[in-house]
């Protein structure tokens, strides 16, 4: 795989809200509601081709928003969105940038209180019960351990990495068959349409029929976007 842009280094990626939402699989009308109640704030600003000024994400901001719409929606305890946000943020701020020194991230429970260890630094939680420890095990669990290759490895099936990378030096950061910048967004729409597979081999006869399987179900069962039935 190819080796990702670190946390610092990205300064090229840039999704709008649409795309912000579809990614982290977050309802259009709850990103909007983040932002406004400054929950979420987009860090990219950039210049549309009226010459307007638009906000749009980084996808280290896609990341955040991923943990976040996680710890509110799925498992058990669901966290209040104020919480989430609070110690997802503390987390990040008081440790080491997330990478391959995160390789030995482990939770400490005794002595004292429940720690998150990482780099050689630790935070201990103060959210009560099993709140807090879940603010922590999510940073494991999302495959946090995996971010030498960035932030897609919270946007990505794990399952699909060997196929699909999200580089912001690739296409603003949007999804992309590994090792070219042939969109998947393109290949998708290609495959859905009557004969599409047998014309995107045709196009990109250098892709391999797995990958070619791995953007299906990255949009199909993971994006969940629709097939289209073809008319005439």
């Amino acid at each position: 795989m190819s080796k990702q842009t670190s946390w610092e280094e990205d300064t090229d990626s840039f999704f709008d809200i649409q795309d912000a939402g579809r990614l982290t699989l977050t309802p259009i009308t709850t990103l909007r509601r983040w932002v406004t109640e400054g929950v979420v704030k987009p860090s990219r600003l950039a210049i549309d081709e009226d010459g307007h000024h638009v906000s749009g994400f980084s996808l280290w901001d896609l990341a955040f928003i991923r943990i976040v719409r996680h710890l509110t929606t799925v498992g058990e305890p669901k966290l209040r969105l104020e919480d989430a946000v609070l110690h997802v943020s503390h987390a990040l701020s008081r440790l080491s940038p997330i990478g391959t020194h995160w390789a030995d991230a482990h939770l400490l429970s005794k002595p004292g209180p429940l720690m998150l260890v990482a780099d050689g630094h630790g935070i201990t939680q103060s959210l009560p019960g099993g709140a807090g420890q879940r603010v922590f095990e999510e940073f494991l669990d999302l495959q946090v351990r995996q971010m030498i290759l960035g932030p897609e490895s919270l946007l990505i099936p794990a399952e699909l990495l060997e196929h699909i990378e999200m580089n912001p030096r690739k296409r603003d950061g949007h999804p992309v068959i590994r090792g070219t910048n042939i969109s998947t967004t393109v290949v998708f729409d290609i495959m859905r349409r009557a004969d599409g597979l047998a014309r995107a081999k045709s196009l990109f006869p250098f892709v391999s029929a797995e990958a070619f399987l791995a953007v299906g179900k990255f949009h199909r069962e993971y994006l969940h976007e629709r097939v289209k039935v073809p008319t005439g």
